[in-house]
């Protein structure tokens, strides 16, 4: 197996950490599994 490239993903449930994450991360990953029910 060969990789050419590496995506650091980010993953949170909360979309008002995505700012913060972008900064860090190539992908952000939204957890609907993990997010609060309304």
């Amino acid at each position: 197996m060969e990789f050419d490239s590496f995506v650091l993903t980010a993953s949170t449930a909360d979309l008002t950490e995505e700012p913060a994450a972008r900064e860090h991360a190539d992908a952000i990953e939204f957890r609907m599994d993990l997010a609060d029910e309304l």
